[in-house]
Order: C-alpha cells, then structure tokens, then sequence
C-alpha cells in the first residue's frame, strides 16, 4: 500500500527499514533537499524570495484589481472549503521571481503551476487574517469571450502574508527598473546607429 504522501515521492525520498513496511514521508516536516532551511532560491534572477505556502483555491473574477474583491474572494472559497469539509491542504514553494511566480511541489520540486509576472494584476493579504492573501491573474484576451478573463488564486502561509506581498512588489519594482534600463540601453544603441 502506498499513501497519498509516498505517491508524490521520489524514489530517493522514501526510506525503506529493512524490517517491515516502507516508512512514510511526512512533506510538512521535511528540510529541502540540499538541507537548508529559509528563503534562499537557486534560480539566476535579478529577484528571488521562496515561501512555504498553502494553495486554498480559485476561482473566475470579473475585474483585475481591488482589495474588496480580493477580500470577498477569500471569504467565498473559504466558506466553500468549510461547507464541503475540505480541511487538508499541501505546502507548496512559491517562488516569487523578477519574472515570475512558481508553485513548486515541496518533495520533489515539480511545477505545480506557473505565473508570468506580467500577468498578475492585483495581489493582496486578507484585512482580517494576516496569513490569507491572494493575487488576481490576467488570461491571454479571448476572441471568443471578446475580453480577458480573471482568476484569484488564494493562500494561506504560516507568516505574515504581507511580507509575500511585499515581495510580489519588490519583484515588479525590479522587473520594471530592467524593463527601464533595457529600453534605455536600446534608444542609445538606435541614436548610436547600432542595431
């Protein structure tokens, strides 16, 4: 029998006593795999923080921005999750990036999913509950449809949400400053007469 826990494992994660069954790996309690601990990322980027977080749900929005939307979206996934008695979730890592935004599995670092910073219009922490916070993604425009469509993503962390907030700013900040240095450095290279 596997559980739920080993499934996800790689082989190198689950231990095996020589007496009995396969001991289970409990990801909540595991340090990473190079044995450290905290916010370092091993991603080349002009920005980069890591976070144990807890994905809670999603769900289509009508605009981009607002923190009363982002407020009434937590409130309507967490009623949903205590109506249905979905109380388990797993940790994931987001990595906040100057270029993007990854959920990355906690044993075996796989993409859960990935945002272009560019996409994210709006983010915000719960004005109650400090350790909820959420951001609000654009998708490509549709023809179909004939506008974008929305969708807030919601999380729980064991800190400050306001801190992984912070962080989405700084990460923007940074992206923008080379968005700025970039487009300088190419008018020179144009007013020079290079290509």
């Amino acid at each position: 029998m596997i559980s739920p826990v080993e499934r996800h494992a790689t082989p190198s994660t689950r231990s095996q006593p020589k007496d009995g069954p396969p001991r289970r790996v409990n990801p909540f309690c595991e340090a990473l795999p190079d044995g450290k601990e905290g916010n370092s990322v091993p991603y080349s980027s002009a920005f980069s923080q890591m976070y144990t977080i807890r994905f809670l749900g999603s769900v289509e929005v009508k605009g981009d921005r607002g923190v009363e939307l982002i407020n009434e979206t937590i409130r309507q996934i967490m009623a949903a999750r205590a109506i249905h008695n979905v109380f388990r979730m797993s940790e994931s890592h987001m990595v906040i990036t100057s270029e993007r935004v990854r959920l990355l599995d906690m044993i075996s670092h796989a993409i859960k999913a990935d945002f272009d910073l560019r996409d994210i219009s709006f983010w915000a922490s719960h004005q109650e509950n400090k350790r909820l916070f959420a951001f609000i993604t654009r998708a490509k425009f549709s023809k179909v449809r004939g506008h974008h469509k929305y969708t807030c993503y919601v999380f729980e962390s064991d800190i400050s949400s306001e801190n992984i907030c912070k962080s989405l700013s700084d990460a923007t900040g940074v992206a923008f400053n080379l968005m700025l240095e970039r487009k300088t450095s190419e008018s020179h290279d144009v007013s020079m007469g290079r290509p």
